[in-house]
């Protein structure tokens, strides 16, 4: 989940799960207001705090932890009852396991909702949001099922004490065309003015150095090896001549891509580069360098920017380069050279106001949270659904439903689903998942001021149980570098996907903290030595950590994901209608666009064709792509992955 995404960060992501959008979690106590911080991206008033307050230290082994405890219900309002201590750090563990997603009830003795809906939707993330505003512009009375204590989905933020920052999905890029249309119907059409990311949006701390600015910085570009510029410089030729999907991906004409691993066609930029060479003087030049330049190993010439993108594959899109579709990594990546967009609840922040504008609808909408489904069964005349609150087991009708949350759950909550739809049953019952650990840890002062998003690779001890990524979760508050840091409030955000075997270790409180620990002791070593590279010498002092568990929150997209399974996948099965990212890419875009489609078919169904928005298919670019010019281009050379 980086919870990243060609128009929203999934990653886990992330990292579209019904996960939660806090808004926000914890109220705290209220504090003097010394002077204020004007987030002028938001346009709202971020309370500042005192710089001298005094920062008490952790306990030692063997100490009492009560005036410590006090000391963080004070500063950020944390209660002890929901404290839980590691081996050195108190952490809040938020989230659930695999097993939360389905509920345990009592059919037998189910309470019956004397209401009968127009439809029910299960999951409140950016897509069954979607479906419930487009639903109810049309006047629908909706069931909405949410299986935590908040929407939101992958879109996910929290606060303490007036302190906002992402839990979730970190960013997104760029929105036009008629996907753009749907983001100003959802409420944040303005997000260029609102959510712009100034300053220094991506870093790279590789193999003991530090390279700021990847991508966008002239002089870092000449430190790393030219094989870098060089799959830049191809990566945007490719997105030119039309070979890059957009989404939906299942629609693209074009989705050679799709044959091959991000490994395999990365690999082919340097023979392309050279047929480029020839007709393209700034490509020429480009690959000259690349061909001249002794970082670059002849055996492997790609290595470098391969050992990044490993990390943003399991970030955004669930695994290594040589597992993921080329198809949805090239999708995801182009964006990743563009400006990004976000708010100080991460991509919480442009949701936030959809998630207000369904909540505003009381009428047509009954919102129930933590309230995991328990079964869904489709009937000739709709479908009907059970699902736990509180420990009671309820029993709801409607004439249709939209499944949002993950398709792996849909295997084991729709009733007769291998004997309805066999082969969709299969497909969803075998799709891959990652698990993802967000850590926000909360430090003393701001010891990185630097860059808004930090990844981390070590050539020499690298492997997948290695975070990827560290992200100032203040960033937006000072505008980046722009206004200074006024209070010693600040938030480094780990991202952690987890590797495969994980899923089979299971995401116990007990283990994810022993993680988290691990986590924040490295992160401290990484900070401090950038920190001194880029002369700000910052010292990391970790006061608490926030733990937010995402399981199953990024589905893998192999080769053949969109081309073969997509398609399958969003079949209506009976009168319950799919739309989740999973069916497609884990993007958030993706999400709202199948929560549109679902709400759209189900309104056609029920007879409604009025007051229902022009269609709006996902574009994450305006480019015009030569009918000629797609059709015409040359299939890759594959090199072995």
């Amino acid at each position: 989940m980086h919870l990243r995404a060609r128009t929203f960060r999934p990653a886990l992501a992330v990292l579209s799960l019904s996960l939660a959008l806090s808004l926000p979690v914890q109220a705290g106590p209220k504090l003097p207001l010394v002077e204020r911080c004007t987030n002028v991206l938001e346009h709202e008033p971020v309370q500042s705090f005192v710089s001298g307050e005094k920062i008490i230290p952790l306990p030692k082994a063997g100490e009492s932890k009560e005036a410590y405890e006090d000391f963080l219900r004070d500063r950020y309002g944390f209660k002890r009852k929901d404290l839980v201590w590691g081996k050195k750090y108190p952490l809040l563990v938020h989230g659930g396991d695999e097993a939360s997603f389905v509920a345990k009830a009592d059919f037998e003795h189910a309470v019956k909702d004397a209401v009968e809906y127009d439809a029910v939707i299960v999951g409140g993330g950016p897509a069954g949001i979607t479906a419930g505003i487009y639903l109810t512009d049309a006047g629908k009375k909706v069931l909405i099922l949410e299986k935590e204590t908040t929407l939101g989905g992958l879109a996910s933020g929290g606060s303490t004490a007036g302190v906002r920052y992402g839990r979730g999905a970190a960013y997104f890029t760029s929105m036009e065309g008629e996907i753009y249309e749907a983001y100003k119907h959802m409420g944040f059409g303005l997000y260029k003015k609102d959510f712009t990311i100034r300053g220094s949006t991506d870093s790279y701390y590789w193999n003991g150095k530090f390279y700021h600015d990847i991508w966008e910085n002239e002089k870092t570009m000449e430190e790393l090896p030219q094989s870098f510029n060089l799959f830049k410089y191809y990566l945007k030729h490719a997105d030119e001549i039309g070979l890059i999907p957009t989404q939906p991906f299942d629609e693209f004409p074009n989705l050679l891509l799709d044959t091959m691993t991000m490994k395999q066609w990365v690999n082919t930029f340097p023979e392309e580069m050279k047929k480029l060479a020839v007709k393209d003087p700034k490509a020429k030049k480009i690959y000259e360098k690349f061909l001249a330049d002794p970082n670059v190993p002849k055996d492997d010439p790609m290595a470098g920017p391969l050992g990044l993108l490993d990390l943003y594959g399991r970030s955004a899109l669930g695994d290594h380069a040589d597992k993921i579709s080329a198809a949805g990594f090239a999708n995801f990546y182009v964006s990743e050279l563009d400006t990004r967009y976000t708010g100080n609840l991460g991509t919480g922040s442009p949701l936030e106001k959809a998630v207000n504008k369904l909540k505003k609808r009381h009428s047509l909408v009954n919102l129930k949270t933590s309230a995991p489904l328990a079964k869904i069964r489709t009937t000739p005349n709709g479908v009907e659904v059970y699902y736990v609150q509180n420990g009671v087991t309820y029993f709801a009708k409607a004439k249709d439903a939209v499944y949002s949350a993950q398709v792996r759950t849909a295997v084991k909550t729709i009733e007769d689903f291998d004997k309805i739809a066999p082969e969709q049953f299969q497909i969803a019952k075998d799709l891959k998942y990652r698990n993802y650990l967000v850590v926000n840890a909360h430090v003393e002062g701001h010891p990185w001021k630097a860059s808004y998003d930090t990844w981390v690779r070590d050539d020499k001890i690298y492997s997948q149980n290695e975070f990827t990524d560290i992200i100032d979760g203040r960033w937006q508050d000072f505008r980046g570098e722009e206004l200074p840091r006024n209070d010693n409030r600040g938030v480094l955000t780990i991202y952690d996907p987890l590797p495969e075997e994980e899923i089979r270790e299971g995401m116990t409180v007990q283990h994810m903290a022993e993680r988290t620990e691990e986590a924040l002791d490295k992160m401290k070593g990484i900070i401090e030595a950038t920190s001194a590279a880029v002369g700000e010498n910052g010292k990391v002092n970790v006061l608490a950590a926030e733990v937010n568990r995402w399981p199953i929150s990024v589905h893998v997209t192999e080769p053949g994901h969109f081309s073969k399974k997509a398609k399958i996948l969003k079949r209506p099965v009976g009168n319950i209608h799919f739309a989740n990212n999973n069916l497609g890419t884990p993007a958030i875009e993706e999400a709202v666009y199948d929560g549109y489609e679902a709400a759209k078919a189900i309104l056609a169904k029920q007879g409604v064709e009025k007051n229902v928005v022009k269609p709006v298919k996902p574009k994450a670019k305006t480019t015009v792509v030569p009918k000629k010019k797609s059709a015409a281009v040359a299939t890759p050379v594959l090199p072995a992955a």
